[in-house]
């Protein structure tokens, strides 16, 4: 007996929807990028006032999940200025938090290692904070992946666990979880 939820219904439209959106979103600041100046990475050619923050806006976000998303970040990269703020994880991102790479780390030394954007790089804390704070989000959260994969030739997580929380929590943050895990994020806006 399995018990994961039931996938909502139009859930497949609805992500298609923010998906399209979602390139619109942050398109203004597609040529925003970090630059090192007196040690210390800056954003060039950012605008704030150029996001659409009808779509997507980090105040509307609860601050424990901005809390899991800034503190990967400030692991990984103590550099850059990033905080649980608002405004910080909005200057940060700079409108490319559904993408799959925000630019360059200009503080590495090989000058080649990407700054992930927000499924890739804090899918571990996200998903912990998803599970503690929004299980039900969590729950049809695993529910999509697990579905969607069904029929992969490699589904993705353990498909003998009937916990969904369980199930999610083993998840990498692969192709599927990718797909699905921006528009729970999206989705979590007040």
């Amino acid at each position: 007996m399995t018990l994961f939820p039931s996938i909502e219904q139009n859930y497949l439209t609805k992500l298609l929807a923010f998906q399209s959106d979602a390139r619109r979103y942050g398109e203004p600041l597609i040529r925003s990028y970090w630059e090192l100046l007196d040690g210390v990475p800056v954003r060039n050619l950012y605008d704030e006032t150029a996001l659409d923050k009808a779509f997507f806006d980090w105040s509307r976000i609860e601050e424990q999940v901005r809390i899991s998303v800034a503190s990967y970040y400030r692991r990984k990269y103590p550099a850059f200025p990033i905080s649980a703020d608002p405004n910080d994880l909005t200057y940060f991102f700079a409108g490319r938090e559904f993408d799959y790479s925000v630019g360059q780390d200009v503080t590495a030394a090989d000058d080649y290692r990407d700054i992930y954007a927000f499924s890739l790089g804090a899918w571990p804390d996200f998903r912990n904070t998803l599970i503690e704070h929004y299980p039900e989000e969590a729950a049809h959260l695993a529910s999509v992946v697990f579905e969607g994969t069904a029929g992969d030739w490699r589904p993705v997580g353990d498909r003998d666990e009937s916990n969904p929380l369980k199930f999610l929590k083993g998840l990498q943050a692969g192709n599927a979880v990718r797909e699905h895990a921006n528009f729970s994020l999206f989705r979590l806006q007040l």
